[in-house]
């Protein structure tokens, strides 16, 4: 099977090595960029994520990334988000009051809670619940558990809900319209299931 061509946006955000090796064993030739003409004209489009959301909307307009994959976000070809990478599809993020993000999906992003026997950040192994079929999930059974590292968390999605965590209360942990799909878990860190889940995602 000829492998899939992948752009993985660089803007100095998250672990892009890892991601990169874990898009490979599920079937990609990944090419690392940071022009904003190849995010542009990508055919499938990874964005990674670690770190703060006011950060990375600084990185990504400092390094002229902003106005290209605004557009990229906006229309129908393969797109993944990633942790990071979902929260700036919404408007705006409790983290960063008044920095806007992508806009794609309307609210902001919460901080979640914390209590005696609630950690913040939700770090660790979670159970995935399925909201809808969307063949992005066809090869994770619902219920499988991904790996999460994170303090904020949407609760809303437009009707892009595909999957539910929970830390303290239900929140989105996976995203989904047609071609695009965004997790709030890892799924390079989340072994076979995260891998089964990168594979689904590329033969989209």
């Amino acid at each position: 099977m000829t492998p899939k061509a992948v752009t993985l946006v660089d803007y100095g955000m998250g672990n892009l090595r890892s991601l990169g090796r874990a898009l490979e064993r599920a079937g990609a030739q990944v090419t690392v960029a940071a022009d904003p003409q190849a995010i542009l004209h990508s055919e499938r489009l990874v964005i990674p994520g670690q770190g703060a959301f006011q950060q990375a909307m600084a990185h990504l307009l400092e390094r002229d990334l902003l106005v290209a994959l605004r557009e990229r976000v906006a229309g129908p070809r393969p797109l993944l988000g990633v942790c990071l990478g979902l929260q700036l599809f919404y408007q705006g993020s409790e983290e960063a009051p008044g920095v806007p993000g992508f806009g794609l999906l309307s609210g902001q992003v919460e901080l979640l809670p914390v209590g005696p026997e609630l950690k913040r950040p939700h770090m660790g192994w979670s159970p995935v619940e399925h909201r809808s079929d969307h063949p992005v999930l066809a090869a994770n059974p619902s219920g499988e558990a991904f790996y999460f590292v994170h303090s904020y968390a949407a609760h809303q999605a437009d009707g892009w809900e595909v999957a539910r965590a929970d830390h303290g209360g239900p929140f989105v942990a996976a995203i989904a319209q047609g071609l695009r799909v965004a997790t709030q878990f890892h799924p390079e860190k989340s072994q076979d299931a995260g891998e089964r889940l990168l594979a689904a995602w590329l033969a989209l």
